[in-house]
């Protein structure tokens, strides 16, 4: 059994080689994040960003609407809160 490994370690697949023929056995993949998993299931989805607070705190909200559910996140930045807009999304 060979194993073919990335530039961090991560393996990548396993291959099982035998009488001259090369059979993939295993695929392996990190998991997602939750906002690749969306961008993947549904892509070109449409977000609205809102930044609230004051200057020295602020808040930004993550709005999406994804097949007539609307999903909403939270964060101290955008980056945050469409993260948080994505793991919501993913729940439901």
């Amino acid at each position: 059994m060979t194993r073919c490994v990335n530039s961090c370690g991560t393996k990548i697949s396993e291959i099982r080689l035998g009488l001259g023929s090369v059979n993939k056995v295993k695929t392996e993949t990190k998991s997602l994040n939750p906002v690749s998993q969306l961008n993947i299931k549904f892509p070109g989805l449409q977000w609205d960003f809102q930044l609230m607070g004051p200057p020295h705190a602020p808040q930004c909200t993550a709005t999406t609407v994804l097949q007539g559910n609307t999903f909403h996140g939270t964060g101290a930045n955008k980056k945050e809160a469409k993260f948080l807009a994505c793991v919501s999304a993913l729940e439901a």
